[in-house]
């Protein structure tokens, strides 16, 4: 806090908090990993994150097998970083992964970051409490299903899951706090998601992109209100059947040329279009079900129709399972 503000004499002071002689190894480490951080672009000091350090859960209390499981999800983390240099961890994105497949919706999801969320905000001190409550801490919810969407209804999920948090202090407590949670009789794996930096790039420009056209619809929507408002007003006040014609003529907007007609319709100098009454033909009656269903022939015909249905579904069926082959283990979204 005193650093760069203490002078004695003309010259500045340099303030540095005194260390013991068994922590300085500690200290040490912790500004090394600092200046990693400081230019570490693609977030690599989080790839273990949320996997491997069991100590910083709320719910240490992790099976072997489970350890090993979240040593291979780390260590394949670590390939897809290492062989695409478009790859980087997200400092707000979370990926879920051992999610209940079944009566689990979006809207559970966010109650159970919720439920987390308000503890973190009663830690706080009372500025920051007010902050919190007003920010919209959750962005983004989704759960991937079975046909490779997350808004598929009525089918099962494939227990993966992303939520997107505001900042990164959030994202890291919620990871930490739900990391191994009970979760309907299922231990919950939580770590930082992949991002490919092409897509984030492209989403920015579309943002900007949008922002702008809204930015010049608003400046453009009152001039062109205030325009018409004026033409009305001098359309009213020509009483001149030649200047109205020859506006007509010269005129190439739709609205404008009703307006100059209705001008003229008003003076007597055109006729206005006559209503042509159009009859309605009743509709035929329809015949009964019953008369329809002894009209159609039975046999050949619906045989050929239910096995082209059978094909379709065999179709659909093989599309599914080669997509769930394709799929790797490890997803990058």
């Amino acid at each position: 806090e005193l650093l760069d503000e203490l002078e004695l004499n003309g010259r500045r002071l340099i303030v540095v908090p005194a260390v013991k002689r068994e922590d300085v190894g500690k200290v040490k480490e912790e500004s090394s990993e600092r200046k990693k951080r400081m230019f570490d672009r693609r977030n690599t000091h989080l790839t273990r994150e949320g996997l491997t350090n069991i100590e910083d859960f709320a719910n240490s209390a992790v099976a072997e097998s489970e350890v090993q499981r979240r040593q291979k999800y780390a260590d394949a983390k670590g390939e897809n970083l290492r062989k695409n240099p478009n790859y980087r961890v997200s400092l707000t994105r979370l990926r879920l992964r051992n999610l209940p497949k079944k009566d689990f919706k979006v809207e559970d999801l966010k109650d159970t970051f919720k439920n987390v969320l308000e503890e973190y905000i009663e830690s706080k001190s009372k500025e920051e409490k007010a902050k919190l409550k007003k920010q919209k801490l959750i962005i983004q919810a989704k759960i991937m299903y079975e046909d490779g969407t997350s808004k598929a209804e009525g089918e099962k999920s494939r227990g993966l899951g992303y939520v997107e948090m505001a900042d990164h202090d959030v994202a890291l407590y919620c990871e930490r706090a739900l990391n191994n949670f009970p979760l309907k009789g299922r231990r919950l794996i939580i770590d930082f998601a992949l991002e490919d930096q092409r897509k984030i790039l492209k989403r920015e420009k579309k943002k900007e992109s949008f922002m702008k056209k809204t930015e010049v619809k608003k400046v453009e929507k009152p001039r062109e209100k205030k325009e018409t408002r004026k033409e009305e007003q001098s359309i009213a006040e020509i009483n001149d059947a030649k200047k109205l014609k020859e506006m007509l003529r010269k005129c190439g907007s739709r609205g404008k040329k009703q307006r100059i007609k209705k001008k003229l319709i008003a003076l007597g100098e055109m006729k206005a279009p006559e209503k042509v009454a159009v009859e309605r033909k009743e509709a035929p009656e329809e015949e009964p079900v019953e008369k329809l269903a002894g009209k159609r022939k039975p046999g050949k015909n619906k045989q050929i129709e239910n096995e082209i249905l059978e094909l379709r579904r065999q179709g659909k069926q093989k599309k599914r399972n080669e997509k769930r082959k394709s799929d790797s283990k490890f997803e990058v979204d």
